[in-house]
């Protein structure tokens, strides 16, 4: 009688085992993956990068780093921008910005650095732009998140982009920033090419090179 009622038993707690491990596992891997990411900032798994770097002037070089990784079936690129300055010796790089984004725009050397003129260079990416108006000496840096914004709710960085970024010569500039259609999930809606369908934009303004910005519709 012993044996027979023993079985039952050690099945239960066979069972038990299983359920605690089908459920403790993933657990446990979810606690340290989100420890990982807490630790380095990044998502594990993914390529490291340096696109591209290059002399901005006689004093200051620019380089453009790319962490890039798959999550889920979507690509996600952590795009940084670094300076240095190299009339110093034993200089670091010194990092500008850095913004993780799906489904990302081009980044390059060619298409995100500009010099509007002889002493005012833009950086950018599709999330923030860093502005110097002294050679590169120092920077000022604005998000897509900073002030002034239509709403002054949460802001979620990943429905938002730049549409179009025109710095002149003279201090004068716009921002045109697009903010994407979301689904239920709040994940941003793209068309069959690709681009981010929009539901509201806005334009921000300056005319001090990027050290104030304002909105064109509080004219």
């Amino acid at each position: 009688m012993n044996s027979v009622d023993e079985q039952p038993q050690g099945f239960f707690n066979r069972g038990l085992v299983v359920i605690l491990l089908t459920f403790s596992i993933p657990a446990i891997l979810t606690i340290a993956g989100t420890y990982y990411v807490a630790v380095q900032g990044r998502v594990p798994g993914g390529e490291d990068s340096t696109i591209c770097q290059q002399a901005l002037t006689e004093s200051t070089d620019v380089r453009l780093d790319v962490y890039a990784y798959t999550a889920g079936l979507v690509e996600f690129e952590t795009q940084s921008i670094l300076v240095r300055d190299t009339s110093a010796t034993d200089t670091e790089w010194q990092t500008l910005f850095s913004d993780t984004m799906p489904s990302p725009e081009t980044f390059t050397c060619d298409t995100n650095i500009q010099q509007v003129s002889e002493t005012v260079f833009l950086l950018f990416n599709q999330k923030t732009i860093a502005i110097s108006s002294d050679s590169g000496n120092t920077w000022r840096t604005h998000n897509i998140c900073d002030d002034p914004r239509p709403q002054g709710n949460r802001c979620d960085s990943e429905a938002l982009n730049y549409a179009s970024i025109d710095i002149q010569a003279d201090g004068t500039g716009e921002l045109l920033v697009q903010e994407s259609a979301v689904d239920e999930f709040g994940e941003p809606q793209r068309d069959e090419s690709g681009n981010p369908i929009p539901s509201a934009e806005w334009t921000l303004l300056t005319d001090d090179v990027g050290v104030t910005w304002r909105l064109a519709s509080s004219e």
